[in-house]
């Protein structure tokens, strides 16, 4: 069998037969407190389980921060900011704070990311659906739909926004984030309506400013359909949001 000493690339370790075996890798001392009678086999095959805990596989760095992005989500779902350690976001990935450590800078790094990836991912789903119909008017509405099903296509999305968006009073890059977000959104409502303008499929003197009273109702419904579900019916309302853009673009 081969030698463990050789599987710790870049590290150095002492063992005493007296003692438990203390690794000493990247300035950080790992206490293995293995029994005396443990024999070779079950020594080398501990060592190497603990070896993958601490040290990040190559080529694992996609993987290990979507899931550590999702598992922030699912952390900020459950209890909010409110006692969200990294040490409760490694728990619930199944990883150590030390892999989280390697691929975020701190807590606060890893959060701006998750709301990065939260925003794109919504962002992801509403354009596959938007952007190969052709007619302006077909990806006005399309877009209103995809908004709206947001609730239900991916229901964390609004927990997630809701969290941060009490942070944008304190915290510059949250805020920052936000506002590009928001801008990015009437962006694209605000091209299909020039757009639509331009082929004469809608009326210029009734689509000022449309864009965005289209994505503040959008994201309205949205909040209040996640905070109440049972109070608002979401199909209904869902109808109501379509006719309310008619009326402009008719």
């Amino acid at each position: 069998m081969q030698n463990p000493l050789h599987e710790f690339h870049g590290g150095c370790f002492w063992i005493s037969f007296k003692k438990p075996i203390n690794i000493l890798y990247e300035n950080r001392v790992v206490d293995f407190a293995l029994e005396l009678d443990f024999s070779y086999k079950i020594l080398y095959c501990t060592f190497i389980i603990k070896k993958e805990l601490l040290v990040p596989k190559i080529g694992m760095e996609k993987v290990r921060k979507e899931a550590v992005i999702g598992a922030t989500m699912r952390c900020l779902c459950k209890g909010g900011f409110t006692g969200l350690s990294v040490k409760a976001i490694a728990a619930e990935a199944g990883l150590s704070t030390g892999i989280i450590y390697h691929y975020f800078k701190n807590k606060e790094d890893l959060l701006l990311n998750v709301i990065r990836e939260a925003f794109a991912q919504s962002h992801q789903n509403v354009m596959q659906v938007v952007e190969p119909l052709t007619s302006q008017r077909d990806k006005l509405f399309k877009h209103i739909e995809s908004i709206h099903s947001v609730v239900l296509d991916n229901p964390d999305f609004y927990t997630v926004l809701l969290n941060f968006l009490g942070q944008t009073s304190n915290n510059p890059e949250v805020k920052k984030i936000m506002t590009k977000f928001l801008s990015n959104l009437t962006s694209y409502v605000r091209r299909y309506l020039e757009e639509g303008v331009a082929r004469k499929e809608f009326a210029p003197d009734k689509t000022k400013d449309l864009d965005v009273m289209i994505i503040a109702l959008g994201m309205g419904l949205g909040i209040m359909c996640t905070l109440a579900p049972e109070t608002f019916d979401h199909k209904q309302l869902g109808e109501s949001f379509k006719s309310f853009a008619e009326k402009y673009v008719e």
